[in-house]
């Protein structure tokens, strides 16, 4: 697509070349503030007045006329020019009527493509939302949500091949919660008095998990002991979850290329395979009966634990394998999006990437911010844990889709 303030930046650059022998020259190009005055302005002759040993009102004559004339047998240009003219250092282009004429068709005629700059033969990821599957997504997800696939949009349309990404944390201590938190609401279901942990998950939608649990495979739990009923509750629950993030995130618009499973990740071995790589380069160390990453050679402000004194992974091990496979994937660029408690993470796993040899400049981090909702003049605090917050069905619900996603990108 032929692009008429480029062309003419390009021109203006080749005349500074051979009027005045500046090379490389940037030049200042954008929209006038006063449309009276013209379309595009440029501050080209006041840059050059040093260089050129003039007074920027005569540079900026001589480019006006440069200009004109070579604009007149450009190619692309001719006809598009009506007119230069100068205000002191400033120089005023002005496009002629047929110019925009021509150019309302093509935008009418290509719509939705008009603007799509060709592929740059590169892949890119975008990495986002990817909360945890132990609640339904909240306004806090919601913001990551319309963020980043807005952002994804944008590097599709300029040229890249984009693939959206959900990291999927479904193993672990959480599941295990959830679970109980399930099974302790079908015992409540079923007459017992219970007390729920410090760490379960109260909200409404555990019991609407129970519910369902115990219309499935109510009789098998009962043959089962506590530890395998929780077990399986949990894989049942997180799994009841991500179909309902899948769900608002489509009723969003927001479409994942894929879910990438933490689970399945460990199950093949990926994880150790990390450590066995990082114990080879020489990178860990033991401290304390835990096992330590020299991430402070390589950009982080400290070393950080991989392996806990009890022989558990800490969560960035698995993270780190995670970002080494997306890696090894081949993307030339990949964006991940994080809420701001993740500020010292974000080193970490860059210093842990680049020790494996990974260009990690590739990785790009971006902290998004947590909404604040208000109830009248009541902050409302929110937890997934606790079971109070304000889900990302309910906003839709009030506003439409729309306004929703307008509203977190504002």
């Amino acid at each position: 697509m032929f692009d008429a303030a480029l062309a003419i930046k390009g021109i203006i650059a080749d005349l500074v070349s051979d009027l005045y022998g500046v090379e490389d020259f940037e030049v200042p190009l954008e929209p006038t503030r006063d449309l009276e005055r013209g379309d595009l302005s440029t501050t080209a002759a006041m840059r050059l007045a040093r260089a050129a040993r003039k007074a920027p009102p005569a540079i900026a004559s001589e480019l006006a006329a440069a200009l004109s004339e070579a604009a007149a047998a450009d190619e692309g240009l001719a006809g598009a020019v009506e007119r230069v003219e100068t205000a002191g250092g400033f120089m005023n282009i002005r496009f002629a009527r047929s110019f925009w004429a021509a150019l309302l068709g093509r935008i009418a005629a290509e719509g939705e493509r008009y603007g799509r700059l060709p592929s740059r033969g590169e892949r890119a990821q975008v990495e986002f939302v990817s909360a945890n599957p132990t609640g339904p997504l909240t306004v806090a997800h919601g913001r990551q949500a319309a963020i980043g696939d807005t952002l994804a949009r944008i590097l599709s349309f300029a040229g890249w091949d984009v693939e959206r990404e959900y990291y999927l944390n479904d193993t672990g201590n959480q599941i295990r919660m959830l679970g109980l938190s399930v099974y302790l609401r079908l015992r409540e279901l079923k007459g017992e008095a219970v007390e729920l942990c410090e760490n379960c998950y109260r909200g409404e939608y555990v019991m609407e998990l129970a519910r369902k649990a115990d219309s499935l495979f109510g009789r098998e739990l009962e043959e089962m002991d506590e530890a395998e009923a929780v077990a399986r509750l949990g894989r049942f629950a997180c799994d009841e979850m991500l179909e309902w993030i899948k769900a608002d995130l489509e009723r969003m618009r927001v479409r994942f290329d894929g879910y990438f499973s933490q689970e399945e990740m460990e199950r093949s071995g990926a994880v150790d395979e990390l450590m066995r790589e990082f114990r080879a380069k020489g990178l860990v160390y033991e401290r304390d009966g835990a096992v330590w990453l020299k991430t402070s050679a390589f950009g982080d402000a400290e070393d950080r634990v991989l392996v806990k004194a009890d022989g558990s992974y800490t969560y960035r091990t698995p993270d780190m394998a995670y970002h080494a496979d997306k890696f090894r994937r081949g993307y030339a660029r990949m964006l991940v999006l994080l809420g701001p408690d993740h500020h010292a993470h974000t080193s970490t796993m860059k210093a842990g990437l680049k020790a494996l040899g990974f260009d990690s400049s590739k990785l790009e981090y971006l902290l998004v911010q947590h909404c604040t909702l208000y109830e009248g003049e009541k902050q409302l605090r929110m937890s997934t844990r606790q079971g109070t917050f304000v889900t990302l069905g309910e906003v839709m619900d009030a506003v439409g889709v729309d306004a929703t996603r307008f509203f977190f990108l504002n």
